[in-house]
């Protein structure tokens, strides 16, 4: 750490560095935020079928899964070639690297919900969906959240490996740079730089996860 330090703050090319790198982090974390809403709001969606429509599911999953073993190096280039080398490839891989575990924690917090929550709706005649939004989705609030935590991290790492591999933007390509270029100081920096945003990401989803839950045991 004190020789990142060193690096950015104290050497002489350590003005040179800030403006990569801030420039790099300019690129990289809008798209992250976008992708890990758009990853998340996939999931559950995704969801959402699965409770309402299990046939679909049934006939999504087996794709789904080959998108979750089938190496991103080796998908990439198929992508670059459909999407090409922009937001869309990057914010596919994002979805991809995401959205699935999001989808299996919140479709157990959905199953999870207790059989006695949805008798009242039920007496009532309300319609599947009518029952899923007033009681299904908000008791499986847990979960969600829990998906969000997950999620955010590898929200970056996502970006990241898109960048690496098909855009040529943001840290990724920084540090494919700085590997090319045999620059450990700033392959380091990166690196550190990463870590404490996969941190921060997931100490942020932690604190609204207990702000949110907090206000839910309150009410």
């Amino acid at each position: 750490p004190w020789d990142v330090i060193d690096y950015l703050f104290l050497s002489a090319q350590s003005a040179q560095a800030q403006e990569r790198l801030l420039g790099a982090l300019l690129q990289t974390l809008p798209i992250t935020l976008i992708g890990m809403a758009a990853g998340l709001a996939f999931a559950f969606a995704l969801a959402v079928s699965s409770r309402l429509t299990p046939g679909f599911t049934r006939a999504f999953l087996p794709v789904a899964l080959v998108t979750q073993t089938m190496p991103l190096v080796a998908l990439t280039p198929l992508l670059v070639l459909i999407l090409g080398r922009g937001t869309a490839v990057t914010l596919w891989i994002t979805i991809s690297v995401t959205f699935f575990p999001a989808y299996v924690m919140i479709a157990q917090g959905l199953a999870q919900v207790p059989r006695a929550a949805l008798e009242l709706p039920r007496a009532y005649g309300a319609t599947a969906w009518r029952e899923l939004r007033l009681v299904a989705i908000p008791a499986s609030a847990p979960w969600a959240l829990a998906a969000v935590r997950l999620t955010a991290p590898r929200a970056l790492l996502g970006v990241m490996i898109a960048e690496w591999l098909a855009t040529g933007r943001g840290l990724g390509n920084l540090l494919n740079q700085s590997r090319g270029y045999m620059d450990f100081s700033m392959i380091w920096t990166v690196a550190l730089v990463s870590v404490l945003l996969s941190v921060g990401f997931y100490q942020v989803a932690l604190w609204i996860e207990r702000r949110v839950m907090a206000r839910m045991g309150g009410g």
